[in-house]
């Protein structure tokens, strides 16, 4: 080992070789980690690929290690570290599986698979994706349950599930989503109640819930949803009850649907207040009031 330290001082002292040298044996684990961590991507994204059974575009023809996986359709990746931070292959036509592999894309920030015909289940090791931003997996033929484990995602910002085939009920994990600006899951197969832990998402903008199968009262905790709320679709479920007066609190609401449900009593008359509000959509319920009177939809 002395004779190594003294065969290096030699080089660094006479010549700019040395100096290189060190440098490289420096760097060496560094450009190692880099390789390993592109290996790890393109190994997630070919076992993706492994799982699509029907290709129409061939939209993932160039997914193959001849060709480096930042020129792959849909692909986006870091200039810094050569990671895979986002997939985007919106429409697309793809049929097949997401494959749980994609858990491995440990860098990524945006994942849209939406407007295709993906079936099976959401894999729960999307859990592992905790820097990601946006989930967007709406308009496919996805089943089962959510997984809770998508509770961990506290960087989530957008998560659109809609126009599915998912069954069950909302996590309350989803609670835990404190970033979330807008969340989809209308038009599936849901049910049970409305969990009042959603109204801890104080960052939303839209929420849809839309043709499932809710039941239960709307929980008052909808009034502590973000006072920038602009959307709030919850129309043909089976939801009862009366309309909670809190809802009054989201004075920035532009479209309100609570339409085709089993709501009774009274329209709380703080609606009169909505100063931004241009729709909205009341009927097929058992709702008393003047609302048909307002300049709304009713």
């Amino acid at each position: 080992m002395k004779l190594f330290f003294e065969e290096m001082k030699f080089l660094l002292q006479n010549s700019k070789m040395g100096t290189m040298m060190f440098v490289g044996m420096l760097l060496l684990p560094v450009i190692h980690s880099l390789a390993a961590g592109s290996i790890t991507d393109q190994d997630a994204l070919l076992q993706f690929r492994y799982s699509i059974t029907y290709d129409p575009f061939d939209a993932l023809a160039n997914w193959n290690t001849s060709i480096s996986l930042c020129n792959w359709t849909g692909v986006t990746c870091s200039l810094r570290n050569v990671r895979v931070i986002e997939l985007n292959l919106t429409g697309m036509s793809l049929r097949g599986t997401i494959s749980p592999f994609m858990g491995n894309l440990s860098f990524l920030g945006l994942l849209i698979l939406s407007n295709n015909s993906l079936h099976g289940h959401i894999p729960q090791q999307f859990s592992s994706l905790i820097g990601l931003q946006d989930l967007s997996l709406q308009n496919n033929q996805l089943e089962g349950s959510i997984p809770h484990e998508l509770g961990l995602l506290t960087s989530l910002q957008v998560l659109r599930l809609g126009e599915n085939n998912v069954t069950g009920a909302i996590p309350i994990s989803f609670g835990n989503l404190s970033a979330l600006t807008s969340l989809d899951l209308g038009t599936n197969e849901l049910e049970g109640s409305i969990p009042v832990e959603l109204g801890m998402l104080t960052q939303l903008n839209s929420l849809n819930l839309n043709f499932s199968r809710f039941t239960g009262a709307l929980p008052p905790s909808i009034g502590n949803l973000s006072p920038n709320l602009s959307w709030l679709e919850i129309s043909f479920n089976s939801i009862n009850g009366n309309i909670p007066p809190q809802i009054t609190n989201l004075s920035n609401l532009n479209f309100l649907a609570l339409s085709a449900n089993m709501l009774k009593g009274f329209i709380p008359s703080g609606f009169r207040a909505f100063q931004n509000l241009e729709r909205l959509y009341l009927g097929s319920n058992r709702l008393e009031g003047t609302a048909k009177t307002w300049t709304l939809v009713s």
